[in-house]
């Protein structure tokens, strides 16, 4: 790639929720702004996806302005991005697919989106693998307060929140029903549920009728872990504490997926507590797993880990300090740049056609 080539970022917001092995969209997007911040010699153009379908997404690129030199590279981070970019672009610019490390790499599982470089993204970098940026989401811990307050939030409130990836493997009911028991024997908490959780109207009609004490927020937009795609906070930043423990039957569930949220919740300062087999050991090292780790996801396990650190707010807010210091020495920018910038370079030059101009 010569100095002065345009990349192009294609975002896809909602991937993430419908296929499998997708990067989250504040994953995708902190990997684009950290490729961007350390490649000043390139040209970066951050196209987001958001509310289009394939056939929008194409007509949206074949009107897009595109350089008059016609150097550039299409960086996409979604199935359906990469198809969008192949039908409205051809092979003439070189498309560079960041997926995560559970994505399949047989080429035949791509189709017309097959990419020159599959960038396989993963919480430890290794063979085959490499890193995640998001150093900016550690901005969302300063706005916590003013985000709770902004909620209606008291500062004495203990929110837990429900993690899973996609959202939708998020069960609402369950979190509702466990969260009961706990009230019912006395301790105070509130509850904090994206709407895209599966089985949230039985949850609704479930807390209804058993009238408890609970409070239960069920946030339409701004739930994802990690804060919003540009690095401010979102309602996430307000809970205290969280719990993943995702449908075992939702489609596509993978535990890589899973650990990535965990690490976006931790970044944020935002605990999780998890069973062994789905928690990434890098996130949960010294006495974090003590404190957050159960043997298997049991309602009486996890309730007594949540119990522990909602009577002793100290040590609820130390363990979201090692938390977010654990999640934080995951993060390696630099050496995430250099390998996409690798990738760039292998994947080729573009193939100038005459004059890329706008076609409208």
């Amino acid at each position: 790639m010569q100095p002065g080539s345009t990349i192009i970022h294609l975002l896809d917001p909602s991937a993430s929720d419908r296929e499998p092995g997708t990067l989250a969209r504040a994953d995708a997007g902190s990997i684009a702004r950290s490729v961007a911040a350390r490649t000043p010699h390139f040209r970066h153009l951050m196209v987001s996806l958001a509310g289009m379908g394939l056939a929008g997404a194409v007509v949206s690129l074949r009107r897009m302005a595109r350089p008059s030199d016609g150097r550039g590279l299409i960086h996409c981070y979604s199935r359906r991005g990469a198809e969008a970019a192949r039908m409205s672009f051809g092979r003439r610019w070189p498309l560079v697919l960041s997926l995560g490390s559970e994505a399949p790499d047989r080429r035949g599982a791509f189709r017309i989106a097959g990419p020159d470089r599959l960038l396989r993204h993963e919480i430890e970098s290794g063979t085959g693998r490499i890193g995640l940026a998001g150093a900016e989401a550690v901005g969302c811990v300063q706005e916590r307060s003013a985000l709770r307050r902004a909620m209606g939030i008291d500062e004495r409130e203990c929110v837990v929140g429900a993690l899973a990836e996609p959202r939708g493997a998020t069960n609402a009911r369950w979190l509702v029903f466990f969260a009961g028991i706990l009230v019912a024997g006395g301790l105070g908490l509130t509850v904090l549920v994206p709407r895209e959780a599966a089985q949230v109207a039985r949850m609704r009609r479930f807390h209804a009728m058993t009238r408890l004490n609970l409070r239960v927020i069920v946030v339409e937009n701004g739930a994802e872990p990690g804060g919003d795609p540009d690095g401010a906070a979102n309602a996430w930043s307000a809970c205290d504490v969280a719990i993943a423990r995702p449908d075992p039957h939702t489609r596509g569930l993978a535990p890589e997926a899973i650990g990535r949220a965990i690490r976006r919740s931790h970044l944020v300062r935002v605990p999780v507590i998890s069973a062994l087999e789905t928690a990434p050991a890098p996130l949960y090292a010294g006495s974090l797993s003590e404190s957050l780790l159960v043997l298997a996801g049991t309602t009486k396990q996890i309730a007594r880990r949540l119990t522990d650190l909602i009577e002793n707010r100290g040590l609820l807010a130390q363990t979201g300090e090692r938390a977010r210091s654990a999640a934080l020495a995951t993060i390696h920018e630099d050496q995430l740049a250099a390998a996409i910038v690798e990738a760039y370079t292998a994947a080729g030059p573009s193939h100038d056609l005459g004059r890329m101009e706008a076609l409208s």
